[in-house]
């Protein structure tokens, strides 16, 4: 999901596209609002309360490595106007969300940014984390697009997750992007 870590992560993503590989380049959603339906009641109960710690720890780390790697200096300086220290602090935010206009509830979790449970160890923290990510990006739950230029896409961070393949090696894929500045998850 889009700056889970932010005391208020973006509500809405547009992504438009410019220029699009050959192949590859495809994006995917995943309805975590329906994932959430389709747990048990039991796991709805145990999972109810828990507030998971969302951090931008593994960003930072790797885009840091990317910097000292990299002789462009674009990569180095796009991100000098942002707090790395924030972002590894990240914020504590509901498991289970619920859609301020909706009110549908859906799993805030990735395998990204997921850092653990409030009150709970890492080791604790793993294998939920582990089971939920697992849940959530079935392919019943899915949604995949072959991108096509000039193609604008929007989505609602609170409901789904999404990924981008990475799977065009030597090809442009250029993207505009923005999102809307969300609430503090409920």
């Amino acid at each position: 999901t889009d700056s889970p870590f932010l005391a208020q992560p973006p509500s809405v993503s547009l992504l438009y596209s410019v220029q699009i590989p050959p192949y590859g380049g495809d994006t995917i959603w995943y309805n975590s609002a329906m994932a959430y339906d389709n747990l048990s009641d039991v796991m709805k109960k145990m999972i109810a309360p828990l507030k998971v710690h969302m951090s931008g720890e593994k960003v930072v780390a790797s885009l840091n490595g990317l910097r000292q790697r990299s002789e462009d200096k674009q990569i180095g300086n796009m991100w000098d106007n942002i707090d790395e220290q924030a972002m590894i602090d990240g914020n504590f935010h509901p498991l289970v969300r619920t859609h301020p206009e909706t009110g549908e509830k859906a799993l805030f979790i990735d395998k990204v940014y997921a850092k653990g449970f409030e009150g709970m160890s890492a080791y604790e923290s793993a294998p939920l984390i582990d089971f939920l990510v697992s849940h959530i990006t079935q392919e019943v739950f899915s949604c995949r697009l072959r991108w096509s230029e000039k193609t604008l896409c929007l989505w609602d961070n609170r409901l789904v997750l999404h990924r981008a393949f990475n799977d065009y090696d030597g090809f442009r894929r250029e993207m505009l992007r923005t999102t809307v500045k969300g609430e503090t998850p409920a």
